[in-house]
């Protein structure tokens, strides 16, 4: 799972319990508490690098459109509830203005990032359509290249 995923709902049940007490906790948590900082701007980070139409490319390979949508639409509204709430706390408008370093290396990289991931998409198709076993070796190795431009592409290759 990403390093997002449920930190959206966490922080806004913790809110709805606590109410406006919790609410000024969880700033006065951001403001003094460095580990409490580093676990939002790295939640922040990780927000920035999801591309939710590649996400969507690969739902759309689950064949089954009930299970799709239904698991889709609920990381969808985690995203969105996550991104919210980090914005919410860091009194941003777009995510990752306060890295300037990682937000110029992300913008350089995200449309030749995108394009990869399309290309990955239909490889994984293409991979799973595949009925000998000798085309699938075949279409393995560039499955795996592209895995791993995407991963170079996005700095974490471990």
């Amino acid at each position: 799972m990403p390093g997002w995923y449920g930190v959206g709902t966490a922080l806004e049940s913790f809110i709805k319990v606590r109410g406006e007490a919790g609410k000024a906790l969880i700033q006065q948590m951001f403001n003094e508490s460095r580990l409490f900082r580093l676990i939002i701007d790295e939640v922040e980070k990780t927000l920035a690098l999801v591309d939710l139409e590649i996400s969507r490319q690969y739902a759309d390979l689950v064949q089954d459109k009930n299970i799709r949508n239904e698991i889709f639409s609920l990381i969808e509204d985690e995203f969105k509830r996550t991104k919210t709430m980090v914005l919410n706390i860091t009194n941003e408008e777009q995510l990752c203005v306060r890295f300037k370093r990682f937000n110029r290396k992300l913008n350089r990289r995200s449309a030749i990032l995108h394009q990869a991931g399309l290309e990955q998409v239909k490889l994984v198709k293409q991979f799973r359509n595949r009925k000998d076993k000798k085309d699938r070796l075949d279409d393995l190795i560039p499955l795996l290249l592209s895995i791993n431009c995407v991963s170079s592409g996005l700095g974490w290759t471990g």
